[in-house]
């Protein structure tokens, strides 16, 4: 399952969010009841990084990064804090959540999606009680100045890639053959836009492929060899990276 992120440039009162906030502890204006601001300030004197009020109609979550870390110490523990945020935003069975980034770094808010999403993921598909099992989130929403559309874009497809790549390694060898292991690029470049080649036994041979045929002969499969391509328009880099 592929959690969607995207951008969005304000949230709506019913909203569930996940609040990213400084060490001065300003919170939005009209989010809190009097008894709930007290409590969190209590909890941020006694420095908590992570808050959790359950406001029976929606969720709010808070976490103060410490900016004191050096950037990829902040995003892990964004990463983080993502993933402990999930377990009660799935448990509360939330579709959406919205994170505000108050911290200032937009870095801090895509790192804590990313955590999130990345967590959300489920091998589910031979469980007989995958409907119970399933978790509830399917999209997350980013609020955060400084931040592009691109690169929520971007931090959408690579975890849509990593999911697919995860489900791969979770299918059993009895159906996931080197036969169907390429049928499974192909509906990927299909749906990404890249070159998909196939070989099949009489092309490997014809390219003298020993090392491939040798290890083949232990299988009552036949082998396939796949050449996956991405060609972009208007490529900055003259020769291909791989």
């Amino acid at each position: 399952m592929h959690t969607t992120i995207k951008l969005a440039t304000s949230y709506k009162p019913a909203d569930s969010l996940v609040l990213l906030i400084d060490d001065k502890g300003i919170l939005p204006k009209g989010v809190f009841s009097e008894k709930e601001a007290q409590f969190i300030g209590k909890e941020i004197k006694a420095d908590k990084k992570s808050i959790v009020i359950n406001q029976y109609d929606r969720l709010i979550a808070i976490y103060r990064p410490d900016k004191k870390n050096e950037i990829n110490k902040l995003q892990e523990n964004c990463r983080k804090a993502g993933d402990v945020f999930l377990s009660s935003i799935n448990k509360h069975k939330l579709e959406k959540v919205v994170i505000v980034n108050l911290f200032g770094k937009p870095e801090a808010a895509l790192a804590l999606a990313e955590g999130m999403a990345l967590s959300n993921y489920q091998f589910l598909k031979y469980r007989k009680e995958k409907k119970k099992e399933e978790n509830s989130l399917k999209e997350i929403s980013v609020v955060s100045k400084g931040l592009r559309a691109q690169q929520v874009d971007a931090l959408s497809n690579t975890v849509e890639a990593v999911c697919h790549a995860r489900t791969l390694v979770n299918e059993p060898q009895s159906w996931l053959n080197a036969t169907q292991l390429a049928a499974e690029f192909i509906k990927l470049g299909a749906d990404a836009g890249f070159k998909v080649t196939v070989m099949n036994k009489a092309q490997i041979k014809t390219l003298k492929m020993g090392g491939l045929l040798a290890v083949n002969l232990g299988s009552p499969q036949p082998p396939t060899f796949t050449v996956m391509e991405w060609k972009p328009r208007n490529a900055k880099n003259k020769k291909p990276y791989v």
